[in-house]
């Protein structure tokens, strides 16, 4: 009996080492990432940015500052609205670009230029720049 209980403690102790080994291995190599990971531009001004929409209205934000999809390296964020929601400058320019004319949008690289978009030319001569992945509404 004794040799019964004996076994089945190493067998238990060892798979709870490989447990604790890859535990370790996971939060070396999330430190690894997160260092080597997205630094968000340096090139931030300190300009207090209007909401892109309504006053008193809210939208959930889907994606900020050095986000792993598509805001790697840019302070940018993404909101949530429902299609129609009207598009307010976040900040006073002159139009520099724009694209309204797509109808494809999706998670990957093959739609990176078919995203509608809006380009503003800023005083301090930055581009601010507002994605729109639905058709645009005037």
């Amino acid at each position: 009996m004794l040799g019964c209980i004996h076994r089945f403690v190493v067998v238990i102790f060892n798979q709870m080492k490989k447990v604790f080994l890859v535990a370790i291995l996971v939060i070396v190599a999330f430190v690894i990432y997160l260092s080597l990971g997205s630094e968000v531009t340096k090139n931030v001004d300190n300009y207090i940015y209007e909401l892109p929409f309504k006053k008193g209205a809210s939208h959930r934000i889907v994606q900020g500052y050095g986000g792993l999809f598509s805001h790697k390296n840019k302070a940018a964020l993404d909101f949530y609205m429902p299609e129609g929601t009207e598009i307010y400058a976040a900040r006073e320019g002159t139009l520099y670009a724009y694209k309204d004319d797509s109808d494809e949008g999706g998670p990957f690289s093959k739609y990176e230029r078919k995203a509608n978009y809006i380009i503003i030319s800023i005083a301090m001569e930055a581009l601010v720049a507002t994605g729109i992945y639905e058709k645009m509404v005037y």
